[in-house]
């Protein structure tokens, strides 16, 4: 049992927070394909696959690590690693597209 968790890939925390937080509402990606994957007792609903391969650890991509596999990938992901977001005093993300504006809003809007 546990209250917080971090999520990693290819050796960096790309999301962490408390457990609630990361099942209800990630904001990664990975975080989100990783959840989509999991086998859900009594369901034959067909579990969700993350496309491609994980990266070769001594020769990782440029800009952010997950963007060849991301369903969400934008130009920026390939050239920048993402700056952590702060989704509140203890859950941060590693992505551009967290780190927009309606992303944060919406956080805000549901914390409030």
């Amino acid at each position: 049992m546990c209250d917080r968790m971090a999520v990693m890939y290819a050796g960096k925390i790309v999301e962490q927070g408390s457990v609630r937080n990361l099942f209800d509402a990630p904001k990664h990606p990975y975080t989100r394909a990783l959840l989509g994957s999991i086998a859900k007792l009594g369901s034959k609903e067909p579990l969700f696959a993350i496309p491609g391969q994980p990266p070769d650890l001594a020769n990782l991509p440029s800009g952010c690590a997950f963007h060849p596999r991301c369903p969400d990938v934008m130009p920026r992901c390939a050239k920048e690693q993402p700056e952590e977001t702060r989704f509140g005093p203890d859950w941060t993300a590693r992505c551009w597209r967290a780190a927009t504006p309606a992303a944060k809003e919406a956080y805000d809007r549901a914390s409030a």
